[in-house]
């Protein structure tokens, strides 16, 4: 009787004709062969039965199923899963190419720590011709098996109008981890949960909504942003994007949350004296002033006399930035409109 192999590559499929043959060739060429491939075709109407036919007939390592009617793509998902009788599974796309060391590397990492229960890999995003497709910056939103969210930033590594820019989204998403790394711990600071790849990272999912004039603000919720500011100012970091209100959320649990480090500011050894923590305080205060301007905007019967002479007080940087902002935006909105009308870029939703 055969030795049970180690790995199950569960690969769901429907009207895959198209690429099926690229990764069966990529799975066949793994410098780990201790596996077996098993294809649940979701009643496929191309060639896709065809393809697979001729893949299980040359390698007894690979077995076909087909499904009598289409079940959806979750089923079929879930379906080549139950298939599996290895100590090992993963899923492959049938338009994924892997690595020839992509089993042998993720099985390492995994008998090598018993603890661990799940091995992964970069990815890297292909065109139909094989060669690497840059990405636009994005946000998703992920859910595991236990109902646990968490949420994706990936950052930009697509070209804008010919000028490469992969390693401005390496330079931003190093940035910003960074920050998540220094104010770890703090209640109002979603937990990073660590990198992925070099220009993206997944962060802790917070049950909420932005602030917003259609939603009520909960009692107490301005004084626990105060203090929430200033928890991110003793760790020596200016907000700076604090001008957003989509960028403070209200939590389910009416507290306040601080999301998007991306041009944050911090104080190192070496700016703590002279200019630089003058510049860090003044930062500072831009945060304090638009926490009050938010409150003006979304609880005005809230505000006390002193903070109503407060937030008329435009500092010389506000007044400056708005001065400066309005001639980028309208030149931002020309620009992009031209680079979209010409085909440089593609429209919001573009797929």
């Amino acid at each position: 009787m055969p030795a049970r192999p180690t790995v199950t590559i569960g690969l769901p499929v429907y009207n895959g004709a198209n690429y099926l043959r690229d990764a069966l060739a990529s799975i066949a060429k793994q410098t780990f062969q201790d596996y077996c491939v098993v294809i649940s075709d979701n009643a496929s109407t191309d060639e896709t039965p065809e393809i697979a036919l001729s893949a299980a007939a040359a390698d007894p390592r690979i077995t076909y199923k087909r499904n009598q009617v289409n079940i959806g793509g979750n089923c079929n998902f879930d379906k080549v899963f139950e298939y599996c009788t290895t100590p090992y599974f993963v899923w492959i796309g049938h338009d994924d190419m892997i690595a020839p060391e992509f089993l042998a590397t993720c099985l390492e990492k995994l008998e090598a720590s018993p603890d661990i229960v799940q091995s992964a890999c970069r990815t890297l995003y292909i065109d139909p011709d094989g060669k690497p497709m840059p990405i636009n910056p994005a946000t998703g939103f992920y859910e595991d098996d236990t109902g646990t969210r968490a949420v994706l930033k990936v950052y930009r590594t697509a070209p804008l109008a010919g000028t490469p820019l992969r390693w401005l989204g390496r330079w931003q998403c190093r940035r910003e981890v960074g920050f998540y790394r220094r104010l770890a711990g703090l209640g109002c600071v979603p937990a990073l949960l660590g990198p992925v790849g070099e220009t993206a990272y997944l962060r802790a999912f917070v049950p909420g909504h932005p602030l917003s004039r259609q939603r009520p603000v909960p009692d107490g919720f301005w004084p626990r942003l105060d203090a929430a500011m200033s928890e991110v100012h003793r760790r020596d970091v200016a907000y700076v994007d604090s001008n957003k209100p989509e960028n403070v959320l209200v939590g389910d649990d009416g507290r306040p949350y601080l999301i998007d480090f991306q041009i944050a500011w911090g104080s190192g050894p070496s700016r703590r004296l002279g200019f630089g923590k003058w510049w860090l305080g003044r930062l500072q205060r831009e945060d304090l002033y638009h926490v009050l301007k938010h409150k003006r905007r979304f609880s005005p019967d809230l505000m006390t006399p002193d903070e109503l002479v407060r937030v008329r007080q435009r500092s010389l940087l506000i007044k400056a930035h708005r001065v400066l902002n309005r001639p980028y935006l309208v030149v931002r909105r020309r620009l992009f409109r031209w680079l979209r009308r010409t085909g440089r870029i593609l429209p919001s939703g573009s797929n």
